[in-house]
């Protein structure tokens, strides 16, 4: 089975969810419908006091309910650091075989979390893949937009598609 498991992210004050949170949630929503994974862990315990539900669950309530309603989301809402994902998650997956994980985080957390998860569950670091997701730093976003741009423009310079045109020209 491969799972992907996302890592909270304490809200910042006045928010029920962590922008780079909610990323990650949308991102592992298109891993388990494109079928790249068949089973999503949301984790992540109350770290906000007076902020109502955990990580987990604000989380688990942006995934559809159909995905929700097939078990393929699960929440660990106990969790209170990067270790404690990994481990609650670890005993969560006990008596599932696991063939391969994604981890979601943020792109500056990777190393850290790759650090835990030898720690902690060191079988699992040869069959893990960290795919941070977050804010781009802005010259990321332009490189990006320029080898998109390219993807639409023909051999002979026409645009391809008219209305992405519009948008690099107004850009």
């Amino acid at each position: 089975m491969r799972v992907g498991i996302v890592l909270g992210k304490k809200p910042r004050k006045g928010e029920a969810i962590h922008p780079e949170l909610r990323a990650r949630a949308l991102k592992a929503s298109y891993l388990l419908r494109a079928k790249k994974v068949d089973l999503i862990i949301v984790s992540g315990g109350k770290t906000r006091g007076g902020m109502g539900d955990t990580e987990a669950g604000s989380v688990y309530n942006l995934f559809p309910s159909y995905l929700r309603e097939r078990m393929a989301v699960r929440r660990e809402s106990f969790a209170l650091s990067t270790a404690q994902n990994i481990e609650y998650s670890k005993k969560m997956l006990q008596a599932t075989p696991v063939d391969e994980l994604v981890i979601l985080t943020s792109p500056y957390h990777v190393r850290r979390t790759r650090f835990l998860l030898a720690k902690i569950w060191p079988e699992m670091l040869g069959k893990t893949t960290f795919l941070p997701v977050g804010p781009s730093p802005f010259k990321e976003v332009v490189v990006e937009a320029i080898l998109l741009a390219l993807l639409f423009v023909d051999p002979k310079g026409k645009w391809i598609f008219p209305l992405l045109h519009k948008v690099f020209r107004n850009a």
